[in-house]
């Protein structure tokens, strides 16, 4: 029987190890025996000094695992989650901020409706972009590097935003979305290497619940201090959020630094190979590569009512703006409670790949229901429609990365977790920009939020079908 360098056969390692890691030993590890998972790869060993016995999540099986030079254990995921929620609900914040003080923006400082939103679409496409070229610098960085960036970037945004100077609109919209890029791969690397195993969709949905959360602030806070204290105070208070992420860093900082690979040279962090391994990877693996169009099609559909749905309620049915506005908070409310619950259901009711297959079934349902009750006007029906939707547009983000995660080789997890980024960010981006052409090629609202079905019911076979072969 093959045995690895401390002379156990290699099947057994795997059981004990819990990961199926391979039959090779990891060739940059510190120690004999170690499992190539990327934490053993980085030195880790069990405390009694033998061979790995922990799976990639460290606190799966309570195991007390030491680093060897510097006899720390990593830190505990539950804080870890903490931060990565922190920073990820801030930035989100920031990308709220500009349609938020849309208003303000307008009246009082000479904005135009349309600089509104090219800015908020710069923001996205500098997500988006910096995904995209990136996965080499947040591997290089590591970790705990990439989310200061991440923080570092929202701070710089939000001053350059108080510059009243021509141009300067468009700076600060692209360092808001640098703000926001780190978030994912950085945070969905880091959940992977210290969530429980048995837990892992729910606590990733829990991370991926922190947007709607920061979009829920943003909402009920920013415009009421910009009315009450002026712009630049909104600006500082958008800037709260991210020292806080800051201050929670602080205390785990070293800790974390500690499993950071080792930084490369300008060279590695921006070859070829770097800047298509993001997309390369999940196109490649046909498992991932449905995963992703799943994800594209729903961000697609899901974005299309984020942005349309007060429109839609307040010029075309004549609902007043503050019930419109009400009903759009249950469509993010329940893309909040939406992600914890169906994370939920995929730890303990379902199979990650059906909660995705139910939430293209529902995002196609309510999506046609939507042109059907919304002529009624009755507030009470569009206010549940919009809570359901919000749940099953929205809430199936953590169960997709976590099953992405799952599925990408380890030493591929940061580029497949940026590649689901670029596509869902390019449903994003592509579901507000295709609906006005629906409008105009249908005739109505209604005939495009029914168009709107198509998208959902293109995915659906091929995740089906994915689904019964990996079963």
């Amino acid at each position: 029987m093959p045995k690895g360098r401390a002379g156990l056969p290699r099947a057994w390692h795997r059981r004990r190890c819990g990961r199926n890691c391979g039959s090779r030993p990891s060739a940059g590890a510190r120690g004999d025996g170690l499992c190539p998972a990327r934490l053993c790869r980085d030195g880790y060993r069990n405390a009694g000094g033998g061979p790995c016995s922990a799976p990639r999540s460290l606190a799966a099986r309570g195991k007390t695992v030491t680093h060897p030079n510097t006899g720390e254990a990593p830190p505990d995921w539950r804080l870890v989650l903490l931060i990565v929620c922190i920073a990820h609900c801030a930035a989100t914040a920031l990308m709220r901020l500009v349609p938020v003080l849309g208003p303000e923006l307008i009246v009082d400082h000479g904005w135009t409706p349309e600089l509104v939103g090219h800015v908020s679409t710069i923001a996205n496409i500098g997500s988006v972009g910096f995904v995209m070229v990136g996965a080499g610098v947040f591997r290089a960085l590591g970790a705990a590097r990439g989310i200061l960036l991440g923080l570092g970037s929202g701070v710089i945004g939000l001053l350059v935003m108080a510059m009243p100077l021509t141009g300067l609109p468009f700076l600060a919209g692209i360092l808001l979305g640098f703000s926001h890029a780190p978030s994912h791969p950085v945070g969905n690397d880091l959940l992977y290497a210290h969530a429980p195993a048995a837990h892992r969709s729910l606590i990733f949905s829990i991370k991926q619940s922190a947007p709607a959360l920061g979009g829920v602030m943003a909402g009920l806070t920013l415009p009421a201090i910009a009315a009450m204290f002026g712009f630049y105070w909104a600006l500082a208070a958008a800037a709260v959020p991210l020292v806080c992420g800051f201050l929670a860093l602080i205390p785990l900082y070293r800790r974390l630094r500690v499993m950071d690979r080792k930084s490369a040279g300008p060279g590695r962090m921006f070859n070829w190979r770097n800047l298509s391994g993001p997309v390369h990877t999940v196109l490649v693996d046909k498992r991932l590569r449905h995963l992703s169009v799943t994800g594209f099609f729903l961000a697609l559909v899901h974005s299309a009512w984020l942005v349309y749905l007060p429109s839609y309620l307040s010029i075309e049915i004549g609902i007043t703006p503050v019930i419109s506005g009400y009903i759009f908070a249950l469509l993010q409310a329940g893309s909040f409670f939406g992600r914890i619950l169906l994370g939920w259901g995929a730890d303990r009711l379902l199979s990650p790949r059906a909660v995705l297959i139910w939430a293209l079934i529902g995002t196609g349902a309510t999506t046609c229901l939507l042109p059907v009750i919304a002529p009624n006007g009755d507030p009470w029906l569009l206010g549940g429609l919009a809570l359901l939707t919000g749940v099953v547009a929205a809430g199936w983000s953590g169960v997709q990365i976590a099953e992405v995660m799952r599925l990408a080789a380890p030493e591929r997890l940061i580029d497949a977790a940026s590649g689901v980024m670029v596509t869902t960010g390019l449903g994003v981006i592509i579901g507000p920009a295709l609906f006005p052409p629906l409008i105009a090629l249908t005739g109505s609202w209604e005939g495009a939020f029914a168009a709107l079905l198509v998208f959902p019911l293109v995915a659906l076979p091929a995740l089906i079908i994915s689904r019964s072969r990996h079963t």
